[in-house]
């Protein structure tokens, strides 16, 4: 006789853990001989008033989740008549600072969240959407930093581990017409002066979620694309660094609720009506990509706030989109689910067999070695002596009364695309390029070292030498589009730029033939020609679209394109009165071209990740000594390029406080089409009026002013005379 033998086996946890979060998964799996599995396993705590819950069981494999309660919990698994008891200590970190998740609401607003007609959307709902988020990433960051090695460490939430609602002074119309920088850094300054009901923020990080984030698509169609989604949505931020991680609130109707919501939530294949509302899913278009995304984003800002910088692998890259992957059973995810546009990568051997028995693919979603380094031994997850003084830099020497583990040099400035990198799929080799990291690893991390350890200069002998950092911008990486970039100094400036590695979006007239020249550039792969008349919008708009969907972003805006006709004020000899027509076009051109192209495309810049200094991109105009200096038959050209000229210094106080630099190059007599059209004796004689050096600009020289323009971020609100002196009477 046969005895089919059955067992209940938990793969993630043993009896009598201690554990420093309140929310716990358990992995595990039914052993038997022959007997066909059932379909649930039921789990109840008996330390608590909880009732049994039931979980699914594929593939004889099994995820369960249950609130623990302070001190000992007693689990019970029961399995068909099967058993298994095992206790779980809850103890909160003992450490004094805390993440406190908060709901914004604005003034006389009712704080309801956007979502579908059926779905409860009222404060109650999202605070406990929310809490329970931030129990998951609790849970989150200790599972991932224990597989890799460094124990259960993780942040503290607050005792009651509640969302506190918080009522700004700002009413839904004020805080909609904000952008994402301007919230951040609006609510930083309102939550730490703010009366929360605790006095002691320098220890607190908020993670705050904004009611009013609000999608107004007023067409019958879906957006086009990630930015075009963003820009129907209003109050939408994503943005974390210091005491703040901000994030809007478009996609929490996807998220639960509830424990048992978990599964299902991260399991619903229900496809996103994008007409009405926003669609944050990384292009995979249905709930549980939006419920992924977003929570995924939430804790790559809140890594932000941890001192984390973007890498090129991980959830401080687009890692973050594989998050689902850690809270469900890998038979779980469907075939939608594992065509990600992100390549899944399974984990390599840099982590410790804790997390390979595990036995689940967790794609990207993992840290970076360095990453996991400073977040495991963060102040905010650690309980530290505070008689013991930090570490010390003085000049070349790094003295520290730890031992070192990790040095970690970022160069300045690091400047990498955020939000506009989610949905986009060259938005990876991008970040790579504008990610410097130099990381040394371990120097005195040996525990029977001396206490005392300086880091001296970094030779044979291991020691670090600290250098001075740059604050010019490297060109190699950035994104930038130039109108009128088919020739003339447009062109010269296209070539330079993509020979110091930038992309670049040339653009110019449909007619042109930018395409053929773009095939001729040594560095043709680096350029895409964008066909586009600079004074139309739906023209721009398309440019903006296919630099987002080829480049993933932009940096720098070349605003070359212009035009220019002969004609006095009035031809006395034909009694002919100046074209008005012609009048007008040299204006819309060359001066309401420049603002159309530039209005359009700052929004971009605006959503790159700002520098040390806040930086995030340059918009460069050209005019002309002839707003200066302008000459008979000159009047419109004059009017048009002294337009450009005036409009340099309130663009850039406009666009200051997002980080936006405009400036403006006034070339004088350069070798362009233009002027190389005039008889050679015209040229001459104009040559005879430039003091030094006595001849034509060359294009590339226009060019290379442009390069430095981007280069030095101090130049600002300003226009530049090329012009060897050149002063016209």
């Amino acid at each position: 006789m046969s005895i089919n033998t059955m067992k209940i086996q938990l793969t993630n946890i043993s009896d009598n853990i201690t554990l420093p979060y309140s929310l716990l998964l358990i992995r595990g799996k039914i052993i038997n001989s022959g007997k066909e599995c059932k379909q649930h396993i039921s789990l109840h705590s008996q330390s608590s008033s909880s009732n049994k819950t039931n979980w699914p069981i594929v593939g004889r494999e099994f995820i369960c989740y249950i609130q623990l309660t302070k001190g000992c919990n007693i689990l019970m698994f029961t399995y068909d008549d099967n058993h298994l008891q095992i206790r779980v200590n809850y103890k909160q970190l003992e450490v004094n600072k805390f993440i406190l998740p908060v709901y914004i609401i604005c003034a006389n607003d009712n704080g309801k969240f956007q979502s579908p007609k059926n779905v409860d959307n009222s404060v109650d709902s999202a605070c406990k959407r929310i809490e329970l988020a931030a129990k998951m990433l609790q849970l989150y960051v200790a599972e991932s930093l224990f597989a890799q090695g460094f124990g259960r460490k993780t942040f503290k939430l607050p005792s009651d581990d509640k969302c506190l609602i918080f009522c700004s002074d700002l009413n839904r119309q004020q805080a909609q017409d904000m952008n994402s920088n301007e919230l951040w850094k609006h609510f930083a300054c309102e939550l730490m002066t703010s009366d929360l009901g605790f006095s002691d923020k320098e220890n607190c990080k908020f993670l705050a979620f904004m009611s009013f984030t609000e999608y107004q698509n007023n067409s019958n169609e879906p957006p086009i694309d990630h930015q075009h989604m963003l820009q129907m949505t209003k109050g939408y931020s994503a943005l974390g660094g210091g005491g703040l991680a901000l994030l809007g609130t478009g996609s929490l109707h996807t998220w639960p609720k509830t424990i048992d919501e978990i599964i299902p939530c991260f399991t619903n294949c229900s496809v996103i009506d994008a007409v009405n509302l926003m669609d944050d899913s990384c292009n995979r278009g249905s709930y549980w990509a939006c419920y992924t995304t977003s929570l995924g984003a939430t804790l790559h800002e809140l890594g932000h706030t941890f001192n984390l910088v973007h890498n090129e692998t991980g959830i401080m890259a687009r890692g973050f989109d594989d998050i689902n992957k850690f809270f469900i059973l890998p038979q779980l995810l469907n075939d939608e689910m594992k065509s990600r546009r992100l390549k899944d990568k399974t984990v390599q051997s840099r982590f410790n067999s804790s997390w390979d028995s595990l036995k689940c693919n967790f794609g990207d979603a993992v840290w970076s070695h360095s990453s996991a380094i400073i977040l495991a031994h963060h102040k905010w997850l650690n309980k530290l002596n505070h008689d013991t003084q930090g570490f010390q830099i003085n000049g070349d020497i790094i003295t520290s009364h730890y031992p070192f583990r990790l040095v970690e040099l970022r160069i300045l400035p690091i400047k990498i695309a955020s939000s506009l990198e989610r949905d986009n799929n060259q938005a990876m080799p991008r970040l790579a390029q504008k990610c410097s990291e130099v990381t040394i690893r371990l120097i005195g991390h040996s525990a029977t070292r001396e206490k005392h350890i300086a880091a001296r200069r970094f030779s044979k002998n291991h020691h670090l030498q600290t250098t001075t950092m740059s604050y010019l911008k490297p060109i190699k990486g950035i994104v930038a589009l130039v109108t009128g970039g088919a020739s003339g100094l447009g062109l010269a400036t296209v070539k330079r730029l993509a020979s110091q590695g930038a992309k670049v979006v040339m653009v110019d007239l449909p007619t042109s033939n930018g395409a053929e020249i773009i095939n001729q550039l040594e560095n043709k792969d680096n350029v895409i020609f964008a066909p586009a008349d600079v004074t139309s919008e739906s023209d721009v708009n398309s440019a903006l679209d296919l630099t987002m969907s080829k480049f993933g972003g932009l940096d720098a805006v070349v605003n070359c394109a212009g035009i220019g006709i002969a004609a006095k004020t009035y031809d006395f000899k034909r009694n002919i009165p100046h074209s008005f027509p012609d009048f007008q076009k040299v204006l819309n051109v060359n001066s309401s071209g420049i603002f159309n192209v530039t209005r359009l495309a700052v929004g971009l810049l605006g959503n790159n990740q700002p520098d040390a200094d806040g930086y995030r991109g340059v918009v460069i105009n050209t005019a002309s000594v002839a707003a200066f200096d302008g000459q008979k038959g000159q009047i419109a050209y004059a009017a048009s390029k002294g337009c450009v000229v005036s409009m340099t210094l309130p663009m850039a106080r406009d666009l200051s406080t997002d980080g936006i630099r405009c400036c403006t190059i006034a070339p004088g007599l350069f070798e362009t089409p233009l002027l190389m059209g005039l008889p050679e004796k015209q040229v001459e004689k104009l040559v005879s009026n430039v003091p030094f050096p006595k001849r034509l600009g060359k294009a590339d020289e226009f060019a290379h002013l442009v390069q430095t323009l981007i280069e030095n971020t101090m130049i600002n609100g300003t226009t530049i005379r090329l012009d060897g002196a050149l002063r016209m009477t």
